[in-house]
């Protein structure tokens, strides 16, 4: 059986797992911020890596259809 707590230590008791609360969440906030910046990147360097084959390709030349073109132009507005 547990000892009753009095108002003060409920109080510290409450505000010590209030903390916790607020330092668990921040770092799972850190952690998803983290993954999203770790997808984007991956994602980014996937449409370059693309963008780079089609335009080498072009180069080559072996000709591009109407669809690469276009395909080329999308990659190009988002690769950073």
């Amino acid at each position: 059986m547990r000892a009753k707590l009095t108002r003060t230590q409920a109080v510290q008791r409450a505000a010590t797992i209030r903390r916790q609360n607020v330092q668990r969440h921040d770092r799972a906030a850190a952690n998803s911020k983290l993954r999203e910046e770790i997808l984007r990147k991956q994602y980014n360097a996937n449409r370059q890596a693309e963008l780079h084959s089609l335009q080498e390709a072009a180069i080559r030349g072996n000709g591009l259809d109407q669809m690469a073109l276009n395909h080329i132009n999308e990659l190009q507005r988002f690769v950073r």
